[in-house]
């Protein structure tokens, strides 16, 4: 969702709540509104407009934000994504959370492309992937519950490249500035 759909996030969200006769004080209703529209605003407005209805049919109190959250990944990850997307793998899946916390950078590797490359020395990196348009290939992520971009851990010439490109781009970056790199990029 946007900041745009703030106003029809909170029409609806109060209609929903009057439904399930919940009483709060305005300004207790205004910070629970503003507080589920920061929750669920990673998904477009009428996959949560959905969701809610679902959680209507379904629930007998009003739900909690993890339970709203829950309906939104149950959804076909189409309608939740608001696009055709496909539905990431079990192992691009783990892959991906892996290198999300490891902040997309793994230990050196040894394998035969790295060895041939001569990257053995650099720390491994997680990059995206592209579709034939240029674009970044997106997937439904099914433990997030949206859509990422996808993404692999790159390997031989792949990653001498990426580190030619990141070498190349640091040392013209202006000296001004260099002073503010976290020591990791520097």
């Amino acid at each position: 969702m946007l900041d745009s759909d703030f106003g029809t996030f909170e029409s609806a969200f109060r209609r929903f709540s009057s439904a399930f006769r919940l009483k709060a004080k305005p300004a207790d209703f205004d910070e629970l509104t503003r507080l589920y529209f920061k929750l669920l605003s990673h998904a477009p407005l009428d996959a949560v407009l959905s969701a809610g209805r679902r959680l209507l049919e379904t629930s007998r109190t009003f739900p909690k934000p993890a339970e709203w959250l829950a309906a939104l990944s149950e959804m076909a990850p189409a309608a939740a994504a608001g696009a055709d997307v496909r539905v990431m793998s079990e192992d691009e899946a783990r892959d991906y959370t892996r290198a999300e916390l490891l902040r997309y950078q793994d230990d050196g590797c040894f394998c035969l492309l790295c060895q041939d490359a001569g990257v053995t020395h650099r720390f491994l990196r997680f990059v995206p992937e592209f579709t034939d348009d240029g674009r970044d290939a997106r997937a439904w992520h099914p433990g997030k519950g949206h859509v990422v971009t996808v993404g692999h851990w790159a390997h031989g010439d792949e990653l001498a490249r990426w580190y030619e490109a990141r070498d190349h781009c640091l040392a013209n970056w202006p000296r001004r500035f260099t002073r503010a790199l976290p020591p990791v990029l520097a």
